[in-house]
């Protein structure tokens, strides 16, 4: 046997050994890419799973979202409030963290959101509702615990023997609920537009005061005689 083949029949086993360990070195430790989305995946923003602070200014557009919501309506001086607080942050996690039940956990702070808080005509703290489309619920149950509020934003509100919703003409949803949110929202955008023209022009308050009451009698008188002009009854044409 010539140098050549002594050569090479002691070097082909010894790559193809050093190959396929490092082949296998390969398969324990390169992670694949399904199990870095998997590892990606479960990773949770704790704020995600936290409870939703509802205002006057977010409301609306919050609870229109096509999920139904658990709201409560507390106080930070109510011991009751405070007491029930961590089970209620637990009751935001449960349904935060499965999509799929189509759940929101909201809150209402009674004292800083009086002009809210007095839509539900609330008359003790904490108060929950389970806002479903145009429909509200009162949780009346003496029992209150995670396990009763759960099954009952889940559909024990629509059970048999369960308290009807609140009447329209009462609802936070019914007209006259709309109608003090419309209001509020109204404010909300005067002052909006007070501080966007001082900000934006360099108005003085006055100056930019003055401009909203003229353009708020400008509108005003447009739209009276608008209507003026709509009403006039018009002479018939033989």
């Amino acid at each position: 046997m010539n140098l050549f083949h002594r050569y090479y029949l002691l070097f082909v086993p010894l790559f193809l050994a050093s190959y396929a360990i490092s082949g296998a070195d390969a398969d324990v430790t390169a992670p694949s890419t399904d199990d870095e989305a998997k590892g990606s995946a479960a990773v949770v923003d704790p704020a995600d799973l936290a409870s939703v602070v509802l205002t006057s200014r977010n409301f609306g557009s919050a609870i229109s979202d096509g999920n139904v919501w658990l709201v409560e309506v507390y106080a930070p001086w109510c011991g009751h409030c405070v007491s029930f607080a961590p089970t209620y942050e637990e009751i935001a996690a449960h349904f935060h963290g499965q999509p799929s039940t189509k759940v929101k956990v909201g809150k209402i702070d009674g004292d800083a959101e009086r002009a809210l808080s007095a839509r539900f005509n609330v008359n003790s703290y904490p108060s929950f509702f389970v806002i479903d489309g145009w429909s509200v619920y009162s949780f009346e149950q003496q029992g209150r615990s995670k396990a009763t509020m759960v099954t009952f934003v889940q559909g024990g509100y629509k059970e048999d023997g369960a308290p009807p919703p609140l009447p329209f003409y009462l609802s936070p949803l019914g007209p006259v609920g709309l109608a003090q949110g419309t209001l509020i929202q109204s404010g909300f955008a005067l002052s909006d537009m007070f501080l966007w023209l001082q900000d934006s022009f360099g108005l003085s308050p006055i100056f930019a005061g003055m401009v909203l009451f003229g353009s708020g009698f400008v509108g005003c008188f447009i739209m009276i005689v608008t209507l003026a002009i709509a009403l006039t009854p018009r002479e018939k044409q033989d």
